[in-house]
């Protein structure tokens, strides 16, 4: 069962899609995807972001299509990326609608892509993936990529070493 679905059981209510609040933001680039390394807890956070644009980046370049990051995050912003992190929930949900793709981490933007309808590649870890996964997506559009599946998660803010990296 979905933690939406959970939510929904347990205060006795329907599930219906959400309505997404949207604030105007220019972006100049055509086409792009978007990027959030936006995280909560410390083992939920990808640490290779830029490995995985440094793999495709030429291909990237060679459609013209730019990278944009948004979300807020401590971490520094990823290669090739430009900066969008400073903005307003709004701002960021008007961005990833003109978008073509999302990679993030699972977090408030993955669900956002999600009921807009827009392809989702994601890390996971310690939650298991039927609750975690972003719930409106369709299953040709969302990927989740995780360690090993027969690994049981582990649920916990901390992990030494985290397990989210061995993706």
């Amino acid at each position: 069962m979905h933690k939406v679905e959970s939510f929904a059981l347990s205060c006795n209510s329907k599930i219906s899609k959400p309505f997404i609040e949207f604030n105007f933001f220019p972006v100049l680039s055509k086409k792009f995807i978007c990027i959030s390394q936006s995280s909560k807890e410390d083992s939920r956070n990808y640490d290779f972001f830029d490995d995985v644009l440094y793999h495709i980046n030429p291909y990237l370049k060679e459609n013209n299509i730019d990278i944009v990051e948004i979300g807020e995050s401590n971490n520094t912003s990823a290669f090739y990326s430009k900066n969008f992190k400073n903005l307003k929930r709004n701002q960021c949900n008007y961005i990833l609608s003109k978008s073509l793709l999302y990679i993030g981490n699972l977090n408030y933007y993955s669900n956002v892509a999600s009921i807009l309808n827009k392809p989702i590649v994601s890390p996971c870890n310690i939650d298991h993936l039927d609750l975690a996964k972003p719930y409106w997506s369709k299953s040709d559009k969302c990927t989740i990529f995780m360690s090993d599946e027969n690994v049981k998660p582990s649920f916990s803010a901390k992990e030494n070493p985290k397990t989210i990296n061995d993706v």
